[in-house]
Formats: C-alpha cells, sequence, structure tokens
C-alpha cells in the first residue's frame, strides 16, 4: 500500500482499493499469480489507495495484447469513473484515447493542437495536423464557398465551423466514402484491393485521376478488384486553408 500512511485506517484504505478494482479475492495473491489484466488493476488498485486528486497514467496498456488491452481499458475507465478521480492519461494509440478519454488534448511537435471531446477531435479536426494524425484521412486538393468544397469527390458540405475560401486542402473520412454500383453519381473509381479486419472491411481505389482514395465499409457490401463503381461521400468533410502552395501541390 505505498502512499498509505501507516495507522488504524492502511488496512481498510487498501481493501476499500481492491474492492474498487474486483480484486478483493486475490488479495493474497503473489505477482506472478496474476494474469496481465489483474497485474493492471492492482497497480491501479495502488495508485488510487491513497486517494489521490489526479492519477497520470502512462501508457498503462502497451504490454497487453489486443484482446486484453480492450477489456482492461474499458474496466480500468469505469473504476476510474466510480472512484470520481481525475485521471491524465498518454498515450500514442489513437484508439484507446477515443475509447477512453473524456476530453483529448492533442500535441504535435510538442505544441497542444487541439482539446475537446473525442467526437469533436475526431470529427472537427482543428488542423490539417490533427486530421492526419487522428484517425485515417483521405487527403486532396480542393476549392471552397459558401460553405461547400469542390473536389475530386464531388461538391461536398464542409462541417468547420467557420471554413476557409479558395484553395483548401480537403479531408475526408474513409467510413463517409460510399461505393454504388449503380448509382448517379458522377465520380467513378477502380477497386483495387480490399482489407478483411473482422468488423469491417477497407477498400481501396484508385480515381480517374490515379489518385488513391480509401473506404471502409461494412463486411456485407461486395466489393471485387478490378471492379469500377460509382463513388460518393455521404457527411460532410473537413477543409484547411493549405500552409503553402508546396501543401497545395503536394496534396493534387
Amino acid at each position: 500500500a505505498f502512499g498509505v500512511p501507516h495507522g488504524p485506517d492502511r488496512d481498510r484504505a487498501v481493501q476499500q482499493a481492491l474492492e474498487l478494482v474486483g480484486m478483493t479475492a486475490e488479495a493474497e495473491r503473489m505477482p506472478d499469480q496474476l494474469s496481465g489484466g489483474q497485474q493492471q488493476r492492482v497497480a491501479l488498485a495502488r495508485a488510487l489507495a491513497p486517494k489521490p486528486s489526479v492519477v497520470l497514467l502512462d501508457e498503462p496498456f502497451s504490454n497487453l495484447d489486443a484482446n486484453l488491452r480492450r477489456h482492461v481499458r474499458g474496466h480500468i475507465r469505469q473504476i476510474l469513473r466510480d472512484a470520481e478521480t481525475t485521471s491524465v492519461f498518454v498515450t500514442h494509440d489513437q484508439d484507446e484515447a477515443f475509447s477512453i478519454a473524456d476530453k483529448l488534448c492533442v500535441m504535435l511537435d510538442n505544441r497542444l493542437e487541439q482539446t475537446g471531446a473525442p467526437e469533436d477531435v475526431y470529427l472537427y479536426p482543428a488542423s490539417l495536423g490533427v486530421a492526419r494524425f487522428m484517425g485515417v484521412a483521405n487527403i486532396l486538393p480542393g476549392e471552397c464557398s459558401g460553405g461547400y468544397v469542390r473536389c475530386e469527390l464531388g461538391v461536398l458540405p464542409v462541417g468547420n465551423p467557420d471554413p476557409p475560401k479558395g484553395l483548401v486542402i480537403v479531408c475526408v473520412r474513409p467510413e463517409t466514402v460510399r461505393l454504388h454500383t449503380e448509382s448517379d453519381a458522377s465520380v467513378e473509381g477502380v477497386v483495387t484491393s480490399v482489407e478483411f479486419h473482422g468488423t469491417s472491411k477497407a477498400v481501396n481505389l484508385r480515381l480517374r485521376s490515379g489518385r488513391p482514395v480509401r473506404c471502409v465499409m461494412g463486411v456485407h457490401i461486395p466489393a471485387e478488384v478490378g471492379e469500377t463503381v460509382k463513388v460518393g461521400v455521404n457527411s460532410f468533410v473537413a477543409a484547411f486553408p493549405p500552409p503553402s502552395a508546396h501543401d497545395v501541390a503536394h496534396a493534387a
């Protein structure tokens, strides 16, 4: 019970911490008798036993496999909520950050770029850097006017609160790209590869211009390599003023 003062309340504090993480039945076990997930919960119990006002968790799940990591982080998130303890969680795993945070702080090049709810950071990135860093994005050039942007994927609504005007860099999330074998959509693409991910599949396309576009969709939606499909976007996009002419040329 590191950090808990010796005295009559010490055992009670330890017991309460173990109850909080659901580990009272394993109280007498040695560390090598615990699973990886149980060891993480014991470590959290030790951190919470002194009843700190803030807990720092620095890459706490890095040594766990993917399935155990998903299970443990959900459990620990609930434990921290129950304890009503403010937690600062440091991670390089975007999925982990999205799933565990109430508020995200995105740092790029040692600078705080954006803070906000996970949904807002993903859907309304404050900069092109955040858009590229937080999740996968299709990046392409466009021209913005009146809240809409014209680009290779069509004329699309812009989600930015104060969209830029003129030449822009457009960010289109893969899950908003839709494929249609029969559609009025004027944009066509050829399927170059299909990646199965269990609960979803990623389809990589090549537009007429040669630009690659990535789409994420349900596993039961057909897509065959070599197939020509109509391409559309069913949501708003993010648009950013290009930092330089070089960035427009690079996106093009």
